[in-house]
């Protein structure tokens, strides 16, 4: 059986136009932050690849991309914290 790798969305915040498309799309999974005036992406166990991938297509900046910290983590690329955001 195939290793399954939990992978989630991530936003470039330089790039985000706040349009809020993506709250529109899916707003189980982004939201707006008014505290950081960021969009930002929930933490959850899953994510729902089709609402994600519907929002990343539309995504009028293509700022938003999936990540898979696992490979990040087993090639070397960053550490866990940096991963996590802590680093």
């Amino acid at each position: 059986m195939e290793k399954t790798v939990k992978r989630f969305p991530v936003i470039d915040s330089a790039d985000c136009s706040l349009c809020q498309g993506c709250v529109a799309v899916e707003p189980d999974v982004f939201y707006f932050d008014e505290n950081s005036g960021r969009i930002v992406v929930r933490e959850l166990a899953e994510y729902p690849l089709v609402q994600v991938d519907e929002a990343i297509k539309n995504c009028p900046r293509d700022c938003i991309s999936w990540d898979i910290p696992e490979k990040m983590h087993l090639s070397g690329e960053c550490t866990e914290e940096e991963i996590l955001g802590i680093g």
